[in-house]
């Protein structure tokens, strides 16, 4: 009886390393998988930080070029308006000098 109780004693603590063994293994599992899931929320946020990021310039570069876009055409409606003005007076001219 002592030899099976010793055995029956040695099965119990080898079940019980072997279930301690698979309790820490599942929980470096767990802790792998927590790793990693942290490790992709910040590669995701990174990546929409940089998305953003483009997206704030690509508005700027866009008010930009409408502001060059409206200096642009307020030039061209002061020449066209300088253009005409000297254009009347030419005109006035020819007329004084059709006049004397």
């Amino acid at each position: 009886r002592r030899a099976q109780f010793i055995s029956g004693e040695e099965a119990r603590k080898q079940k019980e390393m072997e279930q301690r063994e698979l309790e820490e293994a599942e929980a470096a599992l767990k802790e792998k998988l927590a790793e990693r899931k942290i490790s992709r929320e910040q590669e995701n946020a990174r990546k929409e930080a940089e998305r953003k990021e483009r997206e704030e310039r690509n508005q700027q570069k866009q008010k930009e070029i409408e502001e060059q876009k409206r200096a642009l055409q307020e030039k061209i409606e002061k020449a066209k308006e300088e253009s005409r003005k000297k254009r009347e007076a030419e005109e006035r001219e020819k007329e004084e000098r059709r006049k004397q």
